[in-house]
């Protein structure tokens, strides 16, 4: 299993993201760890092409969008230091006992704060491997841990200035024996649905209604920072009584400004 801190290890230029997956998994199996390989890929994804989304995904590789955070080493809730990405891997460890193998891909401070969770899982048989986009100071993480450079799990992966060619001079496709990994919205993730983006654009997915009125229900700002027109919205959507969604707005600004309109303009009736 990997779990890749997409944002704070990103890919460099001048490699192919149709490649990554397997150019990990052959990294890998050359290092005695085969078996079933799945890479699950998470932090904000908003600024990465969607062309490299849509590549990363048709290799393979889980995509997963975190609207909350920048990275899935930060907070991704106020007033927690849960992490997007060990609330990810705690949830996995619950359904997959060990003996596994476990491979975090992040930078060595984000990788620092797991310390005490990679150790947990040692302890309960997990086999660990870290990937920093650099190497660590020395004494930085723990040693028992196997390690890699990002470089080094990239290797086959690097992009060619002509592309590879048969015999016949024509192109040689990429086969992929696994099935595409998919691209989904944490905000969007209930018990109803997965958070899966269908046609795998998330350019247009973030625009659509559907992505806004799921965010109120997830977002960690308060009720009353949104606008009131869609609060109402996203009261029918997830089915609660209009009764009930009046009872729990009557101190909206936009209401306690409207009512305090109201007061004056009757005020002035009577004054007339």
């Amino acid at each position: 299993m990997v779990w890749w801190d997409i944002k704070s290890c990103p890919v460099p230029e001048g490699y192919d993201p149709l490649l990554v997956r397997r150019s990990i998994e052959s990294v890998l199996s050359d290092k005695q760890y085969r078996g079933p390989l799945t890479i699950i890929a998470l932090g904000n994804l908003e600024d990465i092409p969607l062309e490299d989304l849509q590549a990363y995904s048709s290799s393979g590789i889980v995509m997963k969008h975190d609207p909350f955070v920048e990275s899935s080493c930060t907070e991704n809730r106020e007033g927690t230091t849960i992490t997007s990405l060990m609330e990810e891997v705690r949830r996995w460890t619950f359904f997959n006992p060990a003996p596994a193998s476990i491979v975090f891909i992040s930078n060595p401070q984000c990788l620092l704060r797991f310390s005490y969770q990679m150790n947990c899982l040692s302890t309960r048989e997990y086999n660990i491997l870290l990937t920093f986009e650099s190497a660590p100071l020395s004494g930085y993480i723990p040693p028992r841990p196997t390690k890699f450079l990002w470089k080094d799990l990239l290797k086959d992966a690097v992009r060619k200035s002509v592309w590879d060619q048969d015999s016949t001079g024509k192109k040689i496709e990429e086969k992929f024996t696994c099935e595409p990994g998919g691209i989904f919205c944490i905000a969007c993730n209930s018990d109803s649905r997965d958070g899966r983006i269908e046609d795998g654009d998330l350019t247009a997915h973030l625009t659509s209604e559907t992505h806004e009125l799921e965010m109120i229900g997830n977002s960690p700002k308060n009720i009353f920072e949104h606008d009131l027109s869609l609060l109402y919205k996203w009261g029918a959507y997830t089915g609660i009584p209009r009764e009930r969604m009046d009872y729990i707005l009557k101190g909206h600004p936009e209401l306690v400004k409207n009512e305090g309109r109201g007061r004056e303009e009757d005020s002035e009736e009577e004054d007339n």
